[in-house]
């Protein structure tokens, strides 16, 4: 492989973890996009990069890479409020500041 090449595919999967760059390098292959969701080499600008993919939104929901922010910042996503009741990000002090969300007790 020459020299700049390797400096294309360097720059292409800059910041992506090895699987990010498997599904994107074999986008034709029959991903399993339920167990994707829950996998913690999965970050959440892949999934942004990637919204037509049928997206499995309990896994996604118990994601780790999942944060209260991002939560937040996208209200209108199909969150699993049962999985995010028991993700290990949200804390008590979250449930308790958002008693409007229906978590699952």
């Amino acid at each position: 492989m020459d020299h700049q090449k390797k400096r294309y595919i360097a720059w292409k999967y800059k910041g992506k973890s090895p699987l990010e760059r498997l599904v994107e390098r074999y986008p034709e292959k029959e991903w399993d996009w339920g167990g994707l969701s829950c996998n913690a080499n999965i970050t959440w600008e892949f999934i942004q990069a990637h919204p037509d993919q049928p997206w499995g939104w309990s896994g996604l929901s118990l994601n780790p890479n999942i944060t209260w922010d991002i939560i937040q910042a996208h209200p209108d996503k199909p969150w699993v409020w049962y999985w995010l009741s028991r993700h290990p990000n949200i804390t008590w002090e979250i449930v308790q500041a958002h008693p409007d969300k229906p978590w699952d007790w």
